[in-house]
């Protein structure tokens, strides 16, 4: 937060009396300039001059700045109709002014590069190469803006959650989460389970809510008595607003990470500790490991009471979401599953004839003009749009060998780093927070072989909010242990 002492740090010679008379003909200004906005009808202009105070006060208060930047990743919209600005890429440029402005405000020597840095490093540089030795240089332009942007929020994300707290953010994702599955859960249920629902953040919803249903569980299972019946539901909702979805590989991928923490909590290693997180601080927790079992079965009845329920009054709620899945095992799949397959198909033809450099970063969505027989509108469109919808394919064909290995040190970087971090964590956090911060590792990583697209887009800065609360656990832990 912006204080006195603060500003004193910027400016010694600021005084209030100065302060207080800038303000008031800021704002006299800003007042009279809106009125001859408005009598010349620059209306955007004057809603860009009206929300520019309430920037102002995000920018300098952390934790608004990272609430609004959580809220943003549920709701994809975009604000210029000219170009792919979406209200998540303004929330990260929030976040990174408000980042910057605290190291401003703090001494420089608590400055330091967070983990995954230099995973990041060599990932630019793989995109700098392959892109200078393609047929088109210019194209590599957008994918290394991309990154670049990407890795700034990371490190923002990085900096700012030790002042509002891991655990709180966790926290903020899931019920921004749940939130998000009660818009999702009602036209699908009012449909009778025939319409794919995805609510305010439209196609990356299933992203959104695999990560968020580990999280959930993992809150509920070490909650306190009190809050245990809150996280229950809202995980449950979650669970629900995934499968209205349909999206075949985010339910595979979230059923296998439920399985992986419940495997944790049910068999806890000796020496975790039975503590439980506030934002910032760790105390006592009064959940035993009795009580985290009871939960697990308690999980078990509702899931099966649940299926026959659904069995016996709504049979054909999930009828179409069964069939998705049921193509997915034909000898000659079609609809979306062909597609797929013809899109990996060309990705590896890719990296076949290109194996080392590839055939440049952004140059996917022209593989017509490489290959004139895929020359196809519907799928000149879908590879448009969402690439190989692989990411490791994808980096295989555009950036070839050198890429692709570059994505795979980060990927598996982070988990490697959560992986050590949750079991230094053993002794001095709480279980919710660092199974929870796993399985969301876990799942990056698996989704990065197997579908994603954690490199650009919307999902790009989800990634980097994950990645970001990841390197600041691993930090966190790992220094205490060597303390």
């Amino acid at each position: 937060m912006l204080t006195a002492d603060n500003l004193r740090k910027l400016s010694p010679e600021l005084s209030f009396g100065a302060l207080a008379f800038y303000l008031v003909v800021g704002l006299v200004l800003i007042g009279f300039g809106g009125i001859w906005l408005y009598d010349h009808g620059r209306t955007n202009l004057l809603l860009a001059a009206l929300l520019a105070p309430a920037a102002i006060l995000i920018v300098t208060t952390p934790r608004w700045a990272l609430g609004l930047f959580i809220g943003s990743l549920f709701v994809v919209k975009l604000l210029l109709p000219t170009g792919p600005v979406l209200i998540v890429d303004v929330a990260g440029m929030l976040i990174v002014t408000a980042a910057v402005i605290d190291l401003l405000l703090h001494d420089s020597g608590s400055m330091h590069w967070p983990p995954l840095t230099a995973a990041f490093g060599l990932l630019l540089i793989a995109l700098v190469i392959t892109g200078t030795v393609a047929a088109e240089p210019i194209r590599a332009l957008r994918p290394l803006l991309r990154l670049t942007y990407l890795f700034v929020v990371f490190a923002s994300v990085y900096h700012l959650s030790t002042l509002v707290g891991i655990n709180r953010l966790l926290r903020w994702f899931f019920w921004f989460a749940v939130a998000n599955a009660i818009v999702a859960i009602v036209p699908f249920v009012l449909s009778g389970g025939t319409v794919r629902s995805f609510g305010l953040a439209v196609k990356y919803l299933d992203e959104l809510m695999m990560l968020a249903l580990p999280v959930g569980l993992s809150l509920y299972l070490w909650a306190n008595k009190g809050k245990s019946f809150r996280y229950g539901a809202g995980t449950l909702l979650i669970f629900l607003a995934l499968l209205a979805t349909q999206s075949r590989a985010p339910i595979l991928l979230a059923i296998f990470a439920v399985a992986t923490v419940t495997f944790i909590a049910y068999r806890r290693p000796e020496g975790y500790s039975r503590r439980t997180c506030t934002a910032n601080t760790c105390e006592p927790a009064t959940v035993s490991q009795r009580q985290v079992r009871r939960r697990i079965y308690l999980l078990l009845a509702g899931l099966v009471f649940g299926i026959v329920g659904v069995a016996v009054f709504h049979a054909d709620l999930f009828s179409s979401m069964a069939g998705r899945f049921v193509r997915l095992f034909t000898t000659h799949p079609g609809g979306t599953v062909a597609l797929r397959l013809r899109l990996w198909g060309l990705a590896w033809q890719a990296f076949i004839d290109y194996p080392l450099f590839g055939i440049g970063p952004g140059t996917f969505r022209y593989l017509q003009e490489i290959y004139p027989t895929v020359h196809i509108s519907s799928l000149h469109q879908y590879t448009r749009g969402l690439s190989a919808h692989n990411l490791t394919l994808h980096y295989l064909a555009e950036t070839g060998i050198i890429g692709a290995g570059a994505l795979l040190i980060l990927f598996v970087g982070q988990f490697r780093l959560a992986l050590k971090s949750w079991r230094a964590a053993r002794r001095r956090s709480s279980p919710a927070v660092a199974t929870g911060m796993l399985a969301v590792s876990l799942l990056l990583l698996l989704s990065t072989l197997l579908e994603a697209g954690w490199m650009w887009g919307h999902l790009s800065l989800v990634a980097g909010f994950w990645l970001g609360l990841i390197a600041r656990f691993g930090k966190n832990e790992l220094s205490a242990v060597e303390r």
